[in-house]
């Protein structure tokens, strides 16, 4: 009698602790994350984006993910095959990346490869209603730390335009 009321007992333990670390785990979630495709009202530029956050390690709010931003009107591309810092705050990211790929020739002197590119956006709901916004700098003299702090900092882009076209979400 006293050995199966013991067994019982053990089993809710283990049932109940059972139950706390799954609900732990769906507690956590999902990393957030900023993502869209996006157009914007200046030489038909369009942004696409995929930023996840993933860990902050002494103040540097480390991520992954990819972007591409294109205009069609003036005939460029930029590929970022590595997004490094990720910031999420609310409705609105902060991430950078360096450019891996440019369209241009590395002799050009805008030619963009290896440089860092900031972006900024902002979910405000509908494109057009509420208002998306995205907004970019380059910047070719930084190194990683300062890279680092600037997404730290949520320091603003030069650039900050209304989307026009396509939807981004930060959730």
């Amino acid at each position: 009698m006293k050995v199966s009321r013991v067994k019982g007992l053990i089993t809710i333990a283990l049932v109940v602790v059972l139950l706390l670390n799954t609900g732990v785990a769906l507690a956590k979630g999902p990393a957030p994350k900023a993502t869209g495709e996006v157009g914007i009202p200046v030489d038909g530029w369009w942004a696409e984006f995929s930023a996840h956050h993933e860990e902050v390690i002494d103040e540097i709010y480390t991520g992954k993910g990819s972007m591409r931003i294109w205009s069609d009107v003036i005939e460029r591309e930029f590929l970022f095959d590595d997004v490094k810092y990720v910031r999420i705050k609310g409705n609105k990211a902060w991430f950078a990346a360096k450019c891996t790929d440019d369209n241009l020739p590395s002799d050009d002197p805008d030619y963009k490869v290896d440089q860092w590119l900031f972006v900024k956006v902002l979910d405000g709901g509908t494109p057009g209603r509420n208002g998306d916004y995205i907004g970019w700098d380059w910047d070719s003299g930084t190194d990683e730390a300062d890279v680092a702090k600037r997404v730290e900092i949520y320091r603003p882009p030069a650039g900050w335009w209304g989307v026009i076209k396509g939807n981004l979400k930060v959730h």
